[in-house]
C-alpha cells in the first residue's frame, strides 16, 4: 500500500512544476515558492500529526478525523 503511496507523491512532484507553468501560468520561481510551501507545511505539520496520533494509539480514528477535515 506504501507503494503505491509513494509512487502517487513521485508523480505528483515529477509533473507539478509542468502544469503549474503551462496551466497556473507560474514562472518557475513561483513554482519554487510552492514547492517551498509544501515543504515547510509539512515540516510543520507532520509532527503535530504524529503527536496526535500517539495519543489516539488507533491509526484509524485519525485517518477518519483526516479525511473529514479534508472534506470541509
Amino acid at each position: 500500500m506504501y507503494y503505491f503511496y509513494f509512487m502517487i507523491w513521485a508523480l505528483i512532484f515529477a509533473f507539478l512544476p509542468f502544469w503549474l507553468n503551462k496551466t497556473a501560468n507560474l514562472d518557475t520561481s513561483v513554482a519554487g515558492l510552492v514547492f517551498s510551501a509544501m515543504a515547510i507545511t509539512a515540516l510543520v505539520l507532520e509532527p503535530i500529526y504524529g503527536l496526535i496520533q500517539d495519543k489516539l494509539g488507533l491509526k484509524k480514528y485519525l485517518s477518519a478525523l483526516s479525511f473529514y477535515v479534508y472534506c470541509l
